[in-house]
């Protein structure tokens, strides 16, 4: 096991798991947490061994690519709205502000790169992260009525 962090702050490290996703390599992006930086956390095992060469180029490669991208920016009104709610009295209407501020339109669908959804969850108080994705998980398993149906 190995966690990632980057002592560079032109590195946005969720745009890295996104760079790295898109080169099929799995890594698990952690929020800030007391005194821990949001880092990256990948499994490193007997059977991961043979890939050592292959990962560390497209590390790499996901290093090049996310610090010429950019860091991932969420939409500032979203950022402070996170930054003041109180978990325990989120309301549906705060709930549906942060799923619009990150481009999730109340789909229950995740997007293919998760770098501002991530930024979002890590300005979160660890209470309301926790809230926001029972919430998001809440939304998945909600049925949808198909048009079949109505017939």
């Amino acid at each position: 096991m190995a966690a990632f962090v980057s002592t560079d702050h032109e590195l946005d490290i969720f745009l890295l798991a996104d760079e790295l996703k898109s080169r099929d390599w799995f890594t698990q992006p952690q929020f800030r947490y007391k005194s821990s930086p949001a880092n990256l956390h990948i499994s490193i095992h007997g059977a991961t061994l043979d890939s050592l060469t292959d990962f560390r180029t497209g590390l790499a490669e996901a290093i090049v690519a996310a610090l010429n991208a950019g860091p991932a920016t969420p939409d500032a009104d979203t950022l402070a709205l996170v930054a003041g709610l109180d978990p325990s009295t989120l309301t549906p209407d705060e709930y549906t502000a942060i799923l619009a501020g990150a481009d999730l339109g109340g789909t229950g669908r995740l997007p293919q790169r998760m770098a501002t959804v991530n930024h979002l969850l890590n300005a979160a108080a660890p209470a309301l992260r926790e809230q926001l994705l029972l919430s998001f998980l809440d939304v998945l398993y909600v049925p949808t009525r198909s048009a079949s149906a109505d017939r």
